[in-house]
């Protein structure tokens, strides 16, 4: 059975190693068989929207662009929450195709049923 993993991303696009490093992660845990979920919370929320991650890169790893579609052709499942998007004014329909509104709740369920929880 493969281990569950959800990296949680506080970081927004204007701290690009902060953000990469996480992204390379995941992708990394699932290239090893591991179902990865990825939360964006407070500033992480931004990275949803459409354009945010074109122009982050940091030293040494994959454009952020790049490792998001990886995630994603990987099955990784990206959720972001609700009151983040609102305090930066993000609609719904500005966000990258594949990033999930959710709510307390969701998070709580993801939570519950990782192996491991990490928090960027």
């Amino acid at each position: 059975m493969a281990k569950k993993l959800v990296f949680i991303v506080t970081h927004g696009p204007d701290e690009a190693e902060k953000v990469t490093v996480p992204f390379t992660m995941a992708v990394a845990c699932q290239a090893t068989g591991a179902e990865v979920a990825v939360g964006l919370q407070g500033a992480g929320a931004a990275l949803a929207e459409k354009g945010a991650a074109d122009k982050v890169s940091f030293p040494g790893c994959a454009p952020l662009k790049e490792l998001f579609s990886v995630f994603f052709s990987y099955g990784g499942k990206m959720y972001t929450c609700g009151p983040p998007l609102d305090a930066r004014h993000i609609a719904s329909n500005r966000l990258i195709e594949g990033v999930e509104v959710v709510h307390a709740e969701a998070f709580a369920e993801l939570y519950i049923g990782a192996d491991n929880i990490l928090v960027y």
